[in-house]
């Protein structure tokens, strides 16, 4: 028997913080700004993904990237610009792309691991169609809604469809999850 393969989202590769790092808008900005003025830089850096509660389009969730240099006291620069103007709105490093990637580059029966910390969710997170493990450091390890998803939303879709899918969930005893984040 093999070694099972183990996808850490904290590697480099993904990129993910479990620090749930948030700040405000310092002021406000127009739609398409690319320039975001914050009240702190503290906790976030080039290439992370940020979400923005209100900025999206229709007033949803902006979903972007740090794509400058983080410097104390500076506007973060992010792309793509925001689709909707707000003012004072929470800023948050997200968890979600570096998580969905690694359970999207997982190999059908390894492991996809969450390390201790509180991982920051705009979006829900799916694994579909081939057997994977989702491990954590129990009651270390948190997945948070960065805001409330609809009622019938689930942070995490076990989907089976698919060559060799198949939707089990283990015990989670020792695991929480929380679904109950707000817009402000």
């Amino acid at each position: 028997m093999g070694t099972i393969p183990v996808y850490n989202f904290k590697d480099p590769t993904y990129g993910a913080k479990g620090a749930f790092v948030k700040t405000s808008i310092s002021g406000s900005v127009a739609s398409g700004a690319t320039s975001i003025p914050v009240l702190s830089t503290s906790g976030f850096a080039k290439f992370d993904y940020v979400a923005i509660p209100g900025a999206g389009a229709s007033g949803g969730i902006y979903r972007g990237q740090i794509t400058g240099d983080v410097t104390s006291g500076q506007p973060l620069t992010i792309s793509p610009g925001i689709a909707t103007g707000v003012s004072g709105a929470s800023v948050y490093v997200d968890d979600t792309t570096p998580i969905q990637n690694a359970i999207s580059a997982a190999i059908d029966g390894s492991i996809v691991y969450f390390p201790e910390g509180t991982y920051a969710l705009s979006n829900q997170l799916l694994v579909s169609g081939k057997p994977l493990r989702l491990m954590g450091d129990g009651v270390g390890t948190r997945l948070e809604a960065i805001t409330a998803f609809p009622a019938s939303t689930a942070i995490l879709k076990l989907d089976a469809n698919g060559p060799g899918g198949y939707a089990r969930p283990a015990s989670n005893e020792n695991s929480r999850a929380s679904n109950t984040g707000s817009a402000a």
